[in-house]
């Protein structure tokens, strides 16, 4: 279900919180435990919501943190969702309303 009065939280932000602060683990590590496509500054640039997760991250997150792929597809989507109504609200599709006389 999307927010409707706050922006999701974004994956980046669940990947530090719920996963790395608790197992104590660094950007760096994190990323030498996803591989060689990875490093430190991929990490960070997802957790500061940078950079979006991928369908090729989803597989690697998951089994990085003992997750489904669908769960990070999921945070990822509600995310782009959010973005994308919020991106297009304003542009002026919805306007103000005119102040009574």
């Amino acid at each position: 279900m999307l927010p409707k009065r706050r922006k999701p939280t974004h994956p980046g932000v669940i990947l530090l919180e719920e996963f790395l602060k608790p197992l104590r683990l660094t950007s760096r590590q994190f990323a030498e435990t996803l591989g060689n496509d990875w490093n430190e500054y991929k990490v960070e640039a997802i957790i500061q919501g940078k950079e979006n997760l991928t369908e090729k991250n989803f597989e690697e997150f998951a089994t990085a943190l003992g997750t489904t792929p669908q769960f990070w597809q999921r945070l990822q989507s509600i995310y782009r969702q959010w973005e994308g109504n919020h991106r297009h609200n304003e542009k002026g599709s919805l306007k103000p309303w005119k102040k009574a006389q």
